[in-house]
């Protein structure tokens, strides 16, 4: 009783003291601060201009103003405060790339003063260094109203389009950063989770072939596909551009919202369009972008899709690809170059072929080449059922499918199972690998590497840089799926040597039905001790009309010893090759479980070694 009376003490006294906060255009919240420089009070030596991916406070060229640019905030909890400030440069000398700033009080008096190092790449980057190297923080002594001014010192070509600090650094952003803490009871962190996101066409998570367009500035609808069983890959029957006011269509979101009811009145729209005007959170809720380079440079494909201080980060679902790449007429066309990029897009959240058909490359490329790259497409193909649930996630996490690492650049995450470090310069053999705390196994042939550390790793042309952490469950297709996002027949992967688990996620794969519930989940769960070993497949919960109730599925443990026993509901579960039996190949270490699944009943396995 004491306890409670003291818990609802403090919440109404969070409460008042909440509501007692002395105005101000822009609080700290739960110890962050973020403001758009849109936002703010027009100044002189600064407009506001669509730059990339946003639109952006951008500095004039004029000597004879001092070009300040206020971001003015109260603070509740004192604290030191990392500064990040997504930005960028676009001075056509490339001099200079700083912009100084102050740190001011509510009487003026000046606390600390940094110069910013900017981002010369025209793209919006979150940084937090000076032109020294130090990162920038900030002191807070005491609550009270404080602002940040930076000064363009009548230089042009500096763009700044957001502020965010973060207490002791707990919460560095990431993509166009946190909503704007406007309201000081309004928790940043869990507004940006709940930002809503809508699904494209689940066929569009299998490999997709389809050439491009002469000119993608437009608006495109992709609405049917035909599926290719010999090369396990969708192509969409018509990509057509819409005469539409593009720019007007993707800065208006009650637009873009009329234009979707209009051309898609029952399935789900798939429109494309260039990574810009992306500020306004809502374009989730309307898929894809596509980033699609002339001059193709492969670590620059590699960062727009995987470096998270990038703001094109933010994109859910992005396209990436370049025609020049898969043109045999073309002198960028080179056999390794086609091969690592069919390598990474294999693990992008959408892989994209800008051919209409995969075998045109074949009379261009050696029979080992060709036969390597439609392995890459038949694995994605069989990954289906795990990139979907990911998409699936997104909408439920607001964590992306695939991760980047801010400090490893070069390497990315699809979900948690997967680490794809691509080669990005050609001659590459070998390359220096990040691998994020557990025990990792390279794909290929097991090779185990420990966490917490960088590795040198040496991965030849025709293997796939790619590495899965164990305790890792991975659903993945045992037969062709056209269209649809029901999986009856299943290969589900256990990567062993740690704890884990995972939701599959299905539906009809076409339809705006999940938006009202119309999907099903199915929850897996892999635990493992010294000399037993757990697995439970979960009770599917809802079910959707036309879903069978029996699940075909073929259970791989990877890299365990053989059992001495296996029970299922505590009974016995009989050595073979048959329906509902186990067999163990010791040559790969692979325990492997055939099993009918009754979709409305819970299952829990208990391997004793």
């Amino acid at each position: 009783m004491r306890t409670k009376l003291i818990s609802s003490l403090f919440t109404i006294f969070f409460i008042i003291s909440c509501t007692n906060l002395p105005d101000s255009p822009f609080y700290e919240v739960d110890g962050m601060v973020s403001i758009k420089a849109a936002s703010l009070e027009k100044t002189d030596g600064w407009e506001l201009k669509p730059f990339q991916t946003s639109i952006s406070k951008i500095s004039r060229e004029n000597p004879d103003t001092r070009g300040s640019l206020s971001f003015p905030f109260y603070i509740q909890r004192p604290g030191f405060y990392s500064v990040w400030v997504l930005s960028a440069s676009i001075t056509e000398d490339g001099s200079d790339n700083s912009i100084n700033f102050r740190v001011m009080d509510e009487e003026g008096i000046l606390l600390e003063r940094f110069t910013l190092d900017l981002n010369s790449a025209e793209m919006l980057t979150w940084n937090r260094e000076s032109v020294s190297g130090d990162l920038l923080q900030v002191r807070f002594d005491q609550p009270g109203h404080f602002r940040i001014v930076f000064e363009s010192g009548g230089e042009g070509g500096v763009v700044i389009d957001k502020l965010h600090l973060t207490l002791n650094n707990q919460h560095p952003p990431f993509g166009f950063g946190y909503p704007e803490t406007v309201q000081p009871g309004v928790d940043p962190v869990l507004a940006k989770r709940d930002q809503r996101v809508g699904l494209p066409p689940s066929w569009l998570f299998q490999p997709v072939c389809s050439s491009l367009p002469e000119d993608l500035s437009g608006i495109y609808v992709a609405d049917l596909y035909d599926f290719a069983s010999e090369t396990n890959s969708v192509k969409p029957k018509r990509i057509r551009k819409q005469e539409v006011d593009t720019d007007s269509l993707l800065q208006n979101m009650q637009k873009m919202e009329a234009f979707f009811s209009e051309n898609f009145s029952e399935n789900r729209g798939l429109v494309f369009a260039e990574p810009v005007f992306l500020q306004d959170p809502d374009f989730k809720r309307f898929p894809t972008r596509w980033s699609i380079q002339d001059s193709f440079d492969f670590y620059e494909q590699i960062e727009k899709a995987a470096n998270p201080r990038r703001s094109i980060y933010e994109v859910p679902f992005l396209i990436g690809s370049s025609a020049e790449v898969f043109d045999p007429s073309s002198d960028l066309f080179t056999e390794e170059l086609l091969m690592r990029w069919v390598q990474f897009s294999a693990f992008h959240t959408i892989m994209f072929f800008p051919v209409d058909d995969v075998t045109v490359l074949k009379e261009a490329l050696s029979d080992e080449t060709y036969e390597h790259i439609n392995g890459l497409i038949e694995l994605r193909h069989r990954l289906y059922p795990y990139i979907y649930s990911l998409a699936h996630l997104i909408r439920a996490t607001g964590v992306k499918p695939l991760r980047g690492f801010s400090q490893h650049r070069s390497q990315f995450r699809l979900g948690n199972a997967f680490l794809m470090a691509p080669h990005y310069r050609e001659g590459m053999q070998q390359r220096a690998i990040y691998f994020p705390d557990g025990l990792w196994y390279r794909y290929s042939d097991g090779a185990r590497y420990e966490g917490g550390q960088s590795w040198l790793v040496e991965t030849p042309l025709n293997e796939l840089p790619l590495f899965v952490k164990a305790g890792s469950i991975i659903p993945m297709s045992s037969s062709p799926v056209s269209g649809t996002a029901l999986f009856d027949d299943l290969t589900v992967e256990i990567y062993t040597g740690g704890t884990g688990n995972f939701r599959l996620y299905e539906d009809d794969g076409l339809t705006n039905d999940y938006l009202q519930g119309g999907f099903t989940t199915t929850a897996f769960r892999y635990f493992e001790h010294t000399d037993y070993a757990t697995f439970t497949i979960g009770r599917k919960f809802r079910h959707l009309d036309g879903q069978a109730d029996v699940k075909n599925l073929t259970l791989k443990f990877k890299f365990i010893s053989e059992p001495e026993f296996i029970t299922a509901e505590d009974e016995q579960v009989e050595r073979g090759t048959g329906e509902n039996m186990w067999e163990y190949d010791g040559e790969s270490q692979t325990l492997i479980i055939n099993w009918k699944q009754n979709v409305h009943q819970k299952t829990d396995f208990f391997i004793q070694f």
